[in-house]
């Protein structure tokens, strides 16, 4: 098996590491100063490549490459560091094999990680026993470019973040999250005598600076029916908005999923029209390339969509 592969001289995994040092470096000199690796070694290895090749690996400025920064890499050159990136990568998914049982590692805002993930997370240990799983709260741009360079195995992102998708990715829908105002009993019942827009004008809000329905997007929707919220508090994220809300002295919008947990806090949830229109919808995410390399990527891919999209799955295997 392979037999042609081994008896071809001046490929190495050390020549190939190499070369892909240099390119991320952008010249022999820098390489050598980040990774503390001898220049004469690196200059004999990307001889041997371009030999083995039949051409030139990198586009240089200058006559020598010693010292020298490139131009970029030739054509064949930024194909063989992709080709290299994935062997690598199947090499590390072989090394994960031999020393761990296995992990899943999923990349997600805070707000999925804590009211979609977390709150499935027993469901998702029972269907991946013995497995680690690995939540990391990241943005949508930074979930999708981690599925695709293979730093995660699943991502779940926005449907902006989907418009810009790589080639390879693979996505299963997740439905939308919703939002809603919540508040205290007290406002609640003072809201039956109110306006949508006497309401929304003598609230105290706790806002979100940020995406999805954010102070910004909420004052221009208000303004354009007249009316002016009153943030009193501006936060970072929608777990900070629920805690400050938990106080009783704040009123805000966050996922309809929170109602919940918001409940335990004496804290009511009141749908409103004004934020329907900032749903945003999700989908949970991977990369066909890597699962290739990988196929447990796609399994657990599978089993974990089932399972926050509300289906029952079996144990996997």
């Amino acid at each position: 098996m392979f037999s042609d592969l081994f008896t071809v001289g001046g490929l190495t995994l050390d020549r190939l590491r190499h070369f892909c040092e240099i390119a991320e470096a952008g010249s022999i000199k820098d390489a050598v100063d980040l990774y503390g690796r001898n220049q004469s070694s690196y200059s004999r290895d990307i001889q041997q490549l371009e030999s083995f090749f039949g051409e030139p690996l990198f586009v240089q400025k200058g006559s020598s490459r010693s010292g020298k920064r490139f131009e970029g890499l030739t054509p064949r050159g930024d194909a063989l560091r992709h080709l290299t990136i994935e062997y690598f990568e199947a090499l590390t998914r072989l090394v994960d094999f031999r020393d761990t049982p296995g992990s899943i590692r999923i990349g997600a805002g805070e707000t999925v990680l804590q009211w979609v993930i977390c709150a499935h997370l027993n469901l998702i240990q029972d269907a991946h026993p013995g497995v680690q799983i690995c939540l990391v709260n990241l943005s949508a741009a930074e979930a999708m470019r981690g599925v695709d360079q293979g730093t995660l195995d699943i991502g779940v992102v926005d449907g902006q973040a989907m418009a810009d998708a790589p080639e390879g990715i693979q996505a299963l829908e997740l439905g939308a999250i919703e939002y809603a105002l919540f508040l205290t009993p007290e406002m609640a019942e003072a809201a039956k005598t109110q306006s949508e827009k006497e309401l929304l004008s003598s609230l105290p809000l706790a806002g979100l600076d940020g995406l999805g329905p954010s102070v910004t997007t909420l004052q221009s929707v208000a303004k354009t029916d007249g009316y002016t919220l009153n943030f009193a508090v501006v936060l970072s994220s929608f777990p900070q908005v629920s805690t400050a809300l938990r106080g009783g002295r704040l009123a805000g919008f966050l996922p309809a999923l929170a109602e919940e947990d918001m409940k335990e806090h004496n804290l009511v949830m009141l749908r409103h029209p004004y934020v329907e229109q900032l749903s945003v919808p999700i989908s949970l995410i991977w990369s066909t390339r890597l699962a290739s390399l990988s196929p447990s990527i796609a399994v657990a891919a599978s089993s974990i969509h089932a399972i926050l999209a509300g289906q029952t799955v079996a144990t996997a295997r």
